[in-house]
């Protein structure tokens, strides 16, 4: 069913990404990967060693499903302090590196900090300048919604969005 999924999200022109486990990466990649697909979000990757066994599945599986070799993307949802900490490495891994996605909660469990916005200040501000900072080195990106919205899972109107974002 998967071909099929990607076929219809990808109508009008979107960009179709699908999330792996890098705990499952090759059961996952083998069952998501087809023809239409933009890339893959890796959640749970620690170090550039991860990424270079992402990216050797992924030219494997293009070569094998008729995808242009080098085509798929790799984005990684910052989740845990190892990421944080080989974040350069793991962005110069591979030239298929597009971003860095903060899962704010997961991060702050992982680094042992409260997960309810209860502070004045974004505790986080330091990794996502870092996470910022190495993205653009290497030609990437870095998004995540600011503290506390990405903390609190909830929607936001528009005074409070524009204010994260400024």
């Amino acid at each position: 069913r998967m071909p099929a999924a990607i076929h219809a999200a990808g109508k009008g022109g979107a960009e179709v990404f699908v999330r792996v486990a890098m705990s499952s990466v090759q059961a996952d990649l083998d069952a998501t990967v087809f023809r239409g697909l933009a890339g893959v979000i890796v959640t749970g990757l620690c170090d550039a060693d991860d990424v270079v066994a992402v990216a050797e599945r992924l030219a494997a599986l293009e070569a094998d499903r008729g995808i242009p070799v080098g085509a798929l993307e790799i984005d990684i949802q910052t989740d845990n302090a190892a990421a944080v900490w080989n974040a350069v490495a793991i962005a110069r891994a591979s030239d298929r590196f597009g971003l860095f996605i903060v899962d704010e909660p997961a991060l702050c469990r992982d680094l042992g900090m409260q997960t309810t916005p209860e502070l004045e200040f974004d505790p986080l501000e330091y990794i996502k300048s870092q996470l910022i900072t190495v993205a653009l080195s290497v030609g990437g990106q870095a998004v995540g919604m600011s503290y506390p919205h990405g903390l609190t899972g909830t929607s936001t109107g528009d005074a409070e969005l524009r204010k994260a974002v400024r």
